[in-house]
C-alpha cells in the first residue's frame, strides 16, 4: 500500500492516520557545535513537505504561473533550552500528508516568532532537509544563528560598477532611496536559500542601521539584502567585516550592482551548474598607499565541486562585463565572478599582501563581493 502521510515521530507511540505513514526523524547537531549555539528565541517550529512537482513561473500576465506541490505544518515551542528540548517539543505533532505529485523531501526550519508569519517569517535558528528515496526520512537539525549574538551595525552600500568605472568612491545614496534587510543564505533541498530576518532599514546620509547576527554556522552566512525603489539596483550578499574600500571604519561595506548588467554579464550553464553567481572585486593600494583596483589576485574557493571563478573585465559604457576565461588572475579592473550557490569559503591572495578568506554563496541570483587587501 502507497503511504498517505508523514509522521514526525519522535517518541509518538501511534499515528491518527489509519493508512501506512512514512517516518520523519531528526538527528541532533554534534554536541560540540551545538553547545555553540543559544536557541532560547525559537518560537516555532515549521515542517514542510515538498512535492516532485516544483511547479512554474509566471511568464507573463496572462500566465500566472502554478504553485509547487508543497504543504506545510507549524507548531509552537516556548523558551527551548537546548536542540534537544526542541525536538522533544514537537514529538508527535506534525503529521502531513503526502503531496499529489509525489514525495521529493522535507525541510524544516526553526524561528524567532510565531506560526502567524504574515509579515514577517522570523529569523532563523535553525534548518534541516532531507531528500525522500524510500523509507523513513532523517533530518539534521543544522545550527544556523545564535540567539544572543546580535548588534546593531551600520552598513554602505558601494555601487560596484560605478566604483570600478570611476576608480573612485560614488557619493553615499541620498536618503531612503533603498533599503537593507539582514538575512542568512544557507543550502537546502533544491540549492541555496535566501532566509529573510525580521530587521530593515532605510539609507539615510548613505547607511543603513540593522540588527544583525555577529556569525552563523559554517554551512550558512549572514547576509545583507540591498534593494532601491525601482528594483534595478539589488543584492543579496554575505556580509563582509573588515576594512573596505569605501566604508569607514566599523561599518560594513555592502556592494551594489545593476540587476540588469549582472545577468546580462552571467553564464547560464555555470549557474545552472553550481547554483548562482557572486560578481566580486579585489583592491589593493599602490605606492603611495592610495586605493585601487588590484590586478593579479587569485580567489580560489575551498572545494572545486561547488564553485568556480571567471575572472573578468569592464570596459567604460559596456552594457556587462567581459568574461576572461583563460585569465588566471585579476585583470587591471580586479574583476572576477564566482559560481557558486551554497556557501563556500574563498581564499584571496595577490603577491605582497595577506591572504584574506571571504565567504561567498548566491541564492540562485545576483550576489557581490568588494574585498580591500591588506599588505604585508
Amino acid at each position: 500500500m502507497r503511504p498517505a502521510a508523514l509522521l514526525l515521530a519522535l517518541g509518538a507511540t501511534a499515528s491518527a492516520c489509519a493508512d501506512p505513514v512514512i517516518e520523519m526523524r531528526l538527528t541532533l547537531p554534534p554536541a560540540e557545535k551545538a553547545d555553540r549555539f543559544n536557541v532560547s528565541c525559537v518560537g516555532a517550529v515549521e515542517v514542510i513537505v515538498r512535492g516532485n512537482d516544483r511547479g512554474a513561473f509566471s511568464t507573463g500576465p496572462n500566465d500566472p504561473g502554478r504553485p509547487a506541490d508543497d504543504l506545510d505544518q507549524c507548531v509552537t515551542v516556548q523558551n527551548p533550552a537546548s536542540f534537544a528540548a526542541i525536538r522533544s517539543a514537537i514529538a508527535g505533532r506534525f503529521e502531513l500528508a503526502l503531496p499529489d505529485s509525489g514525495l521529493a523531501g522535507v525541510e524544516i526550519r526553526g524561528s524567532t516568532g510565531t506560526c502567524n508569519k504574515d509579515v514577517a517569517p522570523g529569523d532563523a535558528i535553525f534548518y534541516g532537509a532531507a531528500a525522500y528515496k524510500g523509507g523513513s526520512l532523517v533530518i539534521p537539525m543544522t545550527p544556523n544563528l545564535s540567539c544572543n549574538t546580535t548588534h546593531t551595525e551600520l552598513v554602505r552600500p558601494v555601487d560596484l560598477f560605478e566604483l570600478t568605472r570611476t576608480g573612485t568612491c560614488p557619493a553615499p545614496l541620498a536618503d531612503n532611496v533603498g533599503s537593507i534587510d539582514s538575512a542568512t543564505i544557507h543550502g537546502g533541498l533544491f540549492g541555496s536559500y535566501l532566509d529573510f530576518n525580521n530587521d530593515f532599514a532605510s539609507t539615510i546620509s548613505g547607511l543603513s542601521s540593522v540588527p544583525l547576527y555577529t556569525s552563523s554556522d559554517d554551512t550558512s552566512c549572514v547576509a545583507l539584502v540591498y534593494s532601491d525603489r525601482g528594483g534595478v539596483q539589488t543584492t543579496a550578499s554575505c556580509a563582509r567585516r573588515g576594512t573596505g574600500v569605501c566604508a569607514a571604519a566599523g561599518q560594513i561595506e555592502l556592494p551594489i550592482i545593476d540587476g540588469n548588467i549582472a545577468f546580462q554579464s552571467s553564464d547560464a550553464a555555470l549557474i545552472e551548474k553550481y547554483g548562482g553567481w557572486v560578481i566580486g572585486a579585489v583592491w589593493g593600494t599602490d605606492a603611495a598607499n592610495a586605493k585601487i583596483k588590484l590586478a593579479g589576485a587569485t580567489v580560489v574557493p575551498a572545494s572545486s565541486s561547488k564553485a568556480k571563478v571567471v575572472y573578468a573585465d569592464y570596459a567604460t559604457g559596456a552594457a556587462r562585463l567581459t568574461s576572461l576565461p583563460t585569465a588566471t588572475s585579476t585583470a587591471s579592473s580586479g574583476l572576477f565572478i564566482a559560481y557558486v550557490g551554497e556557501p563556500v569559503d574563498f581564499v584571496i591572495s595577490a603577491p605582497g599582501y595577506r591572504d584574506e578568506t571571504i565567504r561567498m554563496a548566491s541564492p540562485n541570483e545576483p550576489s557581490t563581493a568588494l574585498v580591500m587587501m591588506t599588505k604585508r
